[in-house]
């Protein structure tokens, strides 16, 4: 898998740039960086919504590029929008034994409920609720956002 594209630029340089799956892992990779998190989560829900074929180059890239928390997250995600069990095993077998917990949403506080499966301290909602940043802004999530993927995600997977 390749997470870079080459292009030609309209002055003849060539430029290399970086796949969608790969800035979103990148996103949440270096949340702290680019102050990133939790708007990330919803640019990975709406993208997986548009084109959900494209999870599967989501999770090698996240595999490939991310370090334990970065697949905490995802891995988490990803389950909680529905992708099934047998495609988040090998992020499951990467990380091993989850006994050390770390936030969902970074820079919150760490209460919330325990997500043994992924390692992490829920303290936030995806599912329409004021998840909140660190200038409390509304999620990008959405009910019917979650909903909408999950019944692609059931037609796609039926249509297989």
């Amino acid at each position: 898998m390749c997470s870079t594209k080459s292009l030609k630029a309209p002055d003849g340089i060539d430029a290399v740039m970086v796949t969608k799956t790969r800035a979103l892992v990148d996103a949440v990779y270096d949340w702290s960086r680019y102050n990133t998190l939790p708007r990330a989560y919803g640019w990975i829900a709406e993208t997986l919504k548009k084109d959900p074929p494209i999870v599967e180059n989501l999770i090698g890239d996240t595999l490939q590029y991310g370090n334990k928390g970065t697949v905490k997250r995802i891995g988490y995600l990803l389950a909680q929008l529905g992708i099934t069990d047998d495609r988040l095993l090998e992020m499951k077998r990467q990380l091993g034994s989850t006994r050390s917990l770390i936030p969902w949403i970074p820079g919150q506080a760490a209460k919330g409920s325990v997500n043994k499966e992924w390692g992490l301290i829920v303290n936030g909602s995806i599912s329409g609720e004021k998840v909140g940043d660190k200038v409390g802004e509304r999620s990008v999530f959405a009910n019917r956002t979650a909903l909408s993927f999950l019944k692609a995600c059931r037609k796609q997977a039926t249509a297989d």
